[in-house]
């Protein structure tokens, strides 16, 4: 990002005519371009931009003469970002997001996303401070109309809904599988509800490595199958790190619910399902092992609701259960939880940092109620918001703390697998400005090792959740 719009000079009567009026003007080129040599860390760009364009004689012709230099937007120096846009009918543009329940909740987002009209043009502005490890999708509002940002040419379909998207220059990524590697495959079939209300969709995940004569392999149950399947790749994603040998070979279940506000709302036929036909099917075509340390629970949204409580009530079977973003009001799932003393299971919790403020209030729930009762939690604040691909970039992250899976490595890997215990606490200081409330929590997360070397609303049912 560069520095090339600059406050003009005075504009002062030059008593040298037409040749000092040369050298005025090539003395604010020749400043412009060196602040474009020494980079933005040497200005503060965006407040001089501002400037500029507000105190020029025409605003439209300032902002559109700087997006001829640099067209796409958010303009972005360092974590500061620079969101501009046009008003539409007389009407100013917000920015919205899940961070801020696309306009209809108040967030600690600077302005809620409303933008500031510059000088006396047709542009609007808006400064954030996003990390550079940041993906955040949202989209513009005048009013009831809702649109993507014309001048972002980085878009994502989610939930049926196209959005514009900041990727930090950090951002993680999901791996790629390397050219040359074995295909898996993915078996698919139905298996009927004893309570007649319909089949459910699977497929399993069988590795390119895997030997029909060779050892079990673990078994992990992913909730909304499909999804992980088309969306979010996590097929190629197993195959890339299986390849490159980050993690063992497993064996993986995408299961897609019948009724999902009915089989993701703690339903007790569902986990009859699960437990008496789903598991002994998946367990006799698939060698697995059979055993709870070798089965795990995945589940992004409304899945992780569901995960969580197949993992409260079938300990026996489930030793390890992964949520992202999870959705968990209003149903009491928190409450369940307070009400044990101990969980023998292995917990993994991501929530996302820009999600709805409800959802980051769940987030933090749960890590609270599982950090005192857990036997191992790893629990972390990731710079997404509610989204499949946001998803995808962190799914390898789950599958790398998976013990059953996970290789055991460096002295760091195995404090992060040891059986922990996690607290979590406010971060001393304030936290940061011109972050959404999902990004604050009130407080960034920590998670205070217990011991050295251990480690330790609103409805939200919709196909969205």
């Amino acid at each position: 990002m560069s520095c090339t719009e600059l406050p003009r000079f005075s504009r002062a009567p030059f008593p040298f005519g037409t040749a000092c009026r040369m050298v005025r003007q090539t003395a604010r080129v020749s400043v412009a371009a060196l602040l474009v040599l020494l980079g933005p860390a040497w200005c503060q760009p965006f407040d001089a931009w501002l400037e500029a364009f507000e105190s020029a004689a025409d605003a439209d012709a300032a902002v559109r003469s700087r997006l001829e230099i640099e067209p796409a937007t958010p303009l972005r120096a360092g974590d500061q970002v620079l969101f501009l846009a046009t008003s539409r009918r007389g009407r100013a543009p917000q920015i919205v997001g899940d961070f801020n329940d696309n306009g209809y909740a108040e967030s600690d987002f600077p302005a809620n996303g409303s933008m500031t009209r510059i000088g006396d043009s047709d542009w609007f502005a808006l400064e954030a401070e996003l990390p550079e490890d940041v993906r955040l999708e949202y989209q513009l509002r005048w009013g009831d109309e809702v649109a993507v940002d014309p001048l972002n040419p980085l878009r994502a379909s989610t939930f049926g809904s196209e959005r514009s998207v900041v990727v930090g220059s950090a951002a993680r990524r999901a791996p790629a599988r390397a050219s040359g590697v074995g295909h898996s495959r993915l078996d698919r079939f139905s298996l009927p509800r004893s309570d007649g209300t319909g089949d459910h969709t699977v497929a399993v995940y069988v590795p390119s490595t895997n030997d029909p004569g060779g050892a079990p392999l673990p078994t992990l149950y992913v909730k909304d199958g499909s999804r992980f399947i088309d969306e979010i790749a996590l097929p190629s994603i197993l195959d890339a790190l299986i390849s490159d040998h980050r993690i063992r070979p497993a064996i993986v279940v995408f299961v897609d619910p019948r009724r999902r506000a009915v089989d993701y709302g703690t339903s007790a036929s569902y986990r009859r399902w699960m437990v008496e036909t789903l598991v002994p099917t998946v367990e006799q075509r698939y060698a697995t092992g059979g055993s709870p340390e070798r089965r795990g629970l995945l589940g992004a949204s409304r899945g992780g609701l569901a995960v969580l409580d197949l993992a409260l009530h079938h300990p026996e079977l489930f030793a390890f259960c992964a949520t992202m973003s999870p959705a968990l009001s209003p149903l009491p799932i928190i409450s369940r939880i307070e009400t044990e003393d101990h969980l023998s299971g292995r917990f993994l919790v991501l929530v996302s940092r820009y999600d709805s403020p409800a959802l980051v209030s769940d987030g933090r729930a749960l890590v609270a109620a599982l950090g005192v009762r857990s036997e191992g939690l790893i629990a972390r604040e990731i710079p997404i918001d509610h989204s499949p691909l946001g998803w995808k970039a962190w799914a390898d992250f789950v599958l790398l703390h998976w013990p059953a899976v996970a290789p055991q490595a460096s002295s760091s890997a195995r404090m992060l697998l040891a059986p922990a215990r996690a607290v979590a606490v406010a971060a001393p200081g304030p936290p940061p400005r011109n972050l959404p409330s999902a990004a604050r929590f009130a407080r960034p997360l920590t998670l205070l090792p217990a011991a050295p070397e251990r480690q330790n609303g609103s409805q939200v049912m919709g196909d969205g959740l």
